[in-house]
């Protein structure tokens, strides 16, 4: 995956050095997928729902994929669930986009042949 610039925002929730740094570990580790991503987006706000548990944080990421889908994954316990600690929804949200990225790298290699 050829880097492109990374935006993080912090929607409601106090900017966390820590939260970034997590962030931005795991979109370089996405870097031996082969997709041509053009640009991050990712969204760190408090959850919909009232939380029961937990650290109060939703993520969302969108990277936008040069000749193909837009990848969009929402980390969101939803109501009744627990909230998992900031890290490990950042990890469970880029496992997410990891699966995605690959699925639209191998139907582009089967369509086009690349």
């Amino acid at each position: 995956m050829m880097l492109a610039p990374i935006e993080i925002t912090f929607d409601g929730v106090q900017q966390s050095d820590a939260i970034e740094g997590y962030i931005r570990n795991e979109i370089e580790n996405l870097r031996d997928v082969d997709a041509r991503v053009t640009s991050s987006t990712i969204v760190v706000t408090k959850p919909g729902a009232k939380h029961f548990s937990g650290d109060p944080y939703r993520l969302r990421v969108r990277l936008t994929v040069e000749g193909g889908p837009d990848i969009n994954v929402n980390h969101d316990p939803g109501a009744g669930k627990r909230h998992d600690a900031m890290q490990i929804a950042v990890r469970d949200a880029f496992r997410i986009v990891r699966r995605r990225l690959e699925n639209t790298s191998k139907f582009e290699a089967l369509l086009f042949g690349t």
